[in-house]
């Protein structure tokens, strides 16, 4: 079982390389030594609530966004509430368009 110290590790070094951010760049923004940086990417050290605040200042991000945790299925879950409320609000023949757009590309990405 993953440590939530790890987690948020993952987390960070997400949205930091998303953004392009060396560890030496986010640590500098974030006011914080970046050989720290590296230990809480790594889950060797827990962040406190106001580390978290600098890091994610600097990432321009929510704090929540570094902690929150979902998992594949209720992502998954979460999507498909997200598309199927998005075509319960089109007339009936957009939202056949739109299924069919969604249904072929997720067969494109299968393959």
């Amino acid at each position: 079982m993953e440590k939530i110290a790890e987690k948020i590790g993952k987390r960070i070094r997400y949205f930091r390389k998303k953004q392009n951010l060396s560890q030496e760049k986010l640590a500098l923004e974030a006011g914080i030594n970046p050989a720290f940086l590296g230990h809480l990417e790594r889950g060797i050290k827990s962040p406190t609530a106001t580390t978290l605040a600098k890091i994610s200042d600097a990432l321009n991000i929510t704090m929540s966004e570094l902690v929150f945790f979902d998992s594949e299925e209720n992502q998954n879950e979460n999507n498909i509430r997200k598309i199927t409320a998005a075509i319960e609000k089109l007339p009936p023949e957009k939202a056949k368009v739109l299924t069919d757009i969604v249904v072929n590309i997720a067969h494109m990405i299968e393959e």
